[in-house]
């Protein structure tokens, strides 16, 4: 009964279920099981063993922000402030999160490594120094956890959208001459010394592609038309004489003549604008002078005065009727 005791026993200690006691009291020195030995071979009344009381272990994470936008810059741009999201342990157990390390586009720093329940790191994100332009782009990145031991591995995911983009100046086409080269018309980015057909910078251009070679034949510079008495003509950058041909004049009136008014008017080469002196232009003669208005004729007769009415007689006095004869 006591090699089966002490078989039962070493089996447990084997399991991890029992860790003996003490050298002084211990239970197995006195033959008996320990304290909770009952819970694990059964009740003291011979019931069934029960299971230990252990929580299942969990490994999870949560991100916030899941989605990180970082500042739209140009070629040469100045150092950035980063961004930052924040990794939760949302499991049971501690767990350890890994450095990024290098990375070609960002800058990805945790403040801690170890998290445990409940715990939180915040990692910030942000642009490397100097980065040449690339069209805009979101890196789905992540932070690796693992467990204490090793033995549990997984991801905490998140997306970081940026752009660096060129400093463009647009290049306006310039025809070529005797002695310079042409070009067509593109944009030149500064910062990385680059021609591009179009302003975001996709379409690169060589120099070659840009150029139109210089022109075997003499060209007017820009001093436009030279000119004396008698002939006009156009110089060349090396100095050389071109288009040399005699004026070709045409009348042009400066100020008309009136009757009593002279004029003037010039000859001007229709080439090169050269202008003679002006010269007069007679008046046209003198104007007759305007005969004075004439009163309007009277009338023959005044009208007369109407007649005026005739004074009434006054009336008469009836006749007294003659006395009866006696």
């Amino acid at each position: 009964m006591k090699r089966l005791f002490t078989l039962l026993v070493s089996a447990l200690m084997v399991l991890g279920l029992w860790i003996p006691a003490s050298a002084e009291g211990s239970a197995e020195t006195n033959g008996e099981l320990p304290v909770n030995s009952a819970a694990v071979m059964g009740s003291a009344d011979g019931g069934e063993a029960s299971e230990p009381d252990t929580e299942a272990p969990v490994y999870s994470v949560s991100v916030d922000p899941e989605k990180v936008s970082l500042p739209f810059v140009k070629e040469g741009y100045k150092p950035q402030e980063p961004k930052y999201i924040t990794i939760k342990n949302t499991g049971n157990q501690t767990i350890i999160l890994e450095d990024r390390g290098e990375n070609p586009w960002l800058v990805i720093t945790l403040d801690k490594n170890t998290l445990k329940p409940n715990e939180e790191a915040a990692v910030s994100i942000k642009l490397k120094d100097d980065l040449s332009a690339v069209t805009q782009s979101t890196l789905k990145g992540f932070i690796t956890y693992t467990s204490e031991g090793g033995t549990v591995r997984d991801y905490a995911h998140f997306e970081v959208t940026y752009a660096v983009n060129h400093d463009m100046k647009y290049v306006e086409a310039k025809e070529p001459t005797h002695l310079e080269d042409g070009n067509i018309a593109c944009w030149y980015c500064e910062y990385c010394d680059k021609y591009y057909k179009g302003s975001t910078g996709t379409n690169e251009l060589s120099l070659e592609e840009i150029t139109i070679p210089k022109l075997k034949e003499h060209t007017p510079d820009d001093s436009g038309w030279h000119s004396d008495e008698t002939n006009h003509w156009n110089t060349c950058e090396c100095g050389e004489t071109l288009n040399e041909a005699a004026h070709t004049f045409e009348w042009v009136i400066d100020k008309e003549a009136t009757a009593a008014e002279k004029g003037s008017k010039h000859e001007e080469c229709t080439v090169c604008g050269y202008e003679k002196a002006a010269v007069e232009i007679p008046a046209t003669g003198t104007a007759e002078e305007p005969s004075e208005p004439t009163e309007p004729s009277k009338p023959e007769e005044t009208p007369s005065e109407p007649a005026k009415p005739s004074t009434p007689e006054e009336p008469t006095e009836p006749a007294k009727p003659s006395k009866p004869e006696e």
